[in-house]
């Protein structure tokens, strides 16, 4: 969890890919903090669809901007 928690922090929203062990006390904790992980993940998938359409759009003023963020929202989700 500590792992994960640090990827966070890091701005890497990655799901775990493994669980604890079978009757670990901490499993319930595990479970919404992968929630948490999966939640923000989806919020920022659809950020950076939001992104990518104002840039299709070619706004020039802002594009420089949006590029800025959606290049930080990628890096965080590779």
């Amino acid at each position: 969890i500590k792992r994960i928690a640090d990827e966070v922090a890091q701005g890497r929203l990655h799901p775990p890919t493994y669980g604890l062990r079978p009757g670990d006390e901490l499993q319930d904790v595990f479970e919404k903090f992968n929630q948490m992980v999966i939640g923000l993940r989806s919020r920022q998938e659809r950020n950076l669809k939001v992104i990518e359409g104002a840039l299709a759009a070619g706004d020039s003023e802002r594009i420089a901007t949006l590029e800025a963020l959606r290049k930080e929202i990628k890096t965080g989700l590779e």
